[in-house]
């Protein structure tokens, strides 16, 4: 469903490696959740910025070949910044560049819903009240009950659609499940009355969007922290209240999803992160441009 958006945007995606081939650049910036891995630090022979970079920190810890490879090349790393609080101090008890590791908005809330929404369609998707429910790192079905989605929304007097990928669509049936693109994405997330999720990504999608949501943690895979991003934000935010338990009641979702939540507050908040992140990311450009 996303070639038509990958071929308008496929400037903005090519991949990187063909980049460094064909153009002369002063700095490579570069952010993801797979930055910090040995498969990143081996390519990189310009002046480089991690931007809201993350990992799992924990399995990063562990490996030798990453941390060999981080201190080779530190001489190149001129800017870093990470998501979470966690990676923070992970880098600074490394002493790896503890003079500017820097604690960075994620890169998504750069953009108000205003500059999301103008990407896609003004036609309405859902046309009645509905919960949107947008799960990832489904492993077993085990894991989603659609009886229980079908008794929450009958406790809400709605309707229930969920976004089927990334392992749900393996224990879904076909007639319940959407695949969106890119743009359908943004549209369910403005028509959706409720959004829940376990999605780090969902649940700033809900924030940007100013909606009733629930974040839902993860069901942790072995020695991995699936969950410290979302547990950051939401306590940041002062909005733990809306993080659940995987297994919390279908009356608690239910319950959670009608507190009423202090957007303005919100966004404020949200708004003085963005303008630190862009400042120092300004600063770490700045830095590598002037590197001969």
């Amino acid at each position: 469903c996303s070639f038509k958006f990958q071929y308008d945007y496929r400037k903005l995606i090519e991949p990187v490696d063909e980049l460094r081939r064909e153009m002369h650049y002063d700095a490579i910036v570069g952010g993801s959740d797979q930055m910090w891995a040995p498969v990143f630090f081996e390519k990189i022979n310009a002046p480089t910025i991690t931007y809201a970079a993350s990992t799992d920190w924990l399995e990063a810890s562990k490996n030798q070949h990453l941390l060999q490879l981080m201190e080779e090349k530190k001489p190149l790393i001129k800017g870093v910044s990470i998501r979470e609080k966690a990676g923070v101090e992970w880098l600074k008890n490394l002493n790896y560049n503890a003079g500017n590791v820097f604690h960075a908005l994620d890169p998504v809330f750069h953009w108000d819903a205003e500059d999301y929404l103008a990407l896609t369609s003004k036609r309405k998707i859902l046309k009645r009240p509905t919960l949107l429910c947008y799960f990832v790192n489904i492993r077993s079905k085990e894991e989603f009950s659609l009886e229980y989605w079908k008794d929450v929304v009958r406790k809400l007097d709605i309707d229930l659609k969920i976004i089927g990928i990334q392992g749900l669509q393996k224990y879904l049936p076909l007639s319940m499940q959407i695949v969106p693109s890119p743009r359908d994405f943004l549209r369910y997330y403005r028509d959706a009355k409720y959004i829940v999720t376990n999605s780090f990504h969902g649940t700033v999608f809900a924030l940007t969007m100013s909606k009733p949501f629930v974040c839902l943690n993860q069901r942790e895979l072995p020695g991995a922290s699936q969950n410290v991003r979302c547990n950051e934000l939401l306590d940041w935010l002062n909005l733990k209240s809306h993080y659940l338990p995987y297994d919390a009641s279908e009356a608690e979702v239910a319950n959670t999803l009608n507190v009423p939540i202090d957007y303005i507050t919100v966004h404020q908040a949200i708004a003085r992160r963005r303008a630190e992140s862009k400042a120092w990311l300004e600063q770490a450009l700045s830095s590598c441009a002037a590197v001969d």
